[in-house]
């Protein structure tokens, strides 16, 4: 059965323009800033070897029941953003996940 907290349409980690808007822990995943994960996790600092300003984290450690769901959004003129992002899937494991970048006006582009 699917677990209805992913059923309202929710992201699990979703960032426009600068700020992180919403994370979405469930059970078994651990959904981090890059930054944040480059603090705590010593794989995070091996494969980032800086300090990520933008971008997320997500260690798939369980089996999901529906789609993991990420959405970087740029809503502002100009706006550059640097994204690092790393997605950890445990051996054994599969997982959908849906990555989705997109403005929120129309004549919006990043660079």
């Amino acid at each position: 059965m699917k677990s209805a907290k992913n059923a309202s349409g929710k992201f699990n980690f979703w960032q426009r323009d600068h700020k992180v808007l919403q994370i979405l822990n469930i059970k078994g995943v651990e959904i981090l800033t890059s930054s944040e994960a480059f603090e705590k996790y010593k794989i995070a600092r091996e494969i980032f070897k800086e300090k990520p300003k933008e971008g997320y984290f997500v260690w798939v450690k369980e089996k999901t029941d529906f789609p993991l769901t990420t959405c970087i959004t740029i809503a502002s003129k100009k706006t550059s953003q640097n994204l690092q992002n790393l997605l950890i899937v445990e051996r054994g494991i599969k997982v959908i996940a849906n990555v989705l970048c997109n403005a929120a006006k129309k004549l919006l582009h990043g660079t």
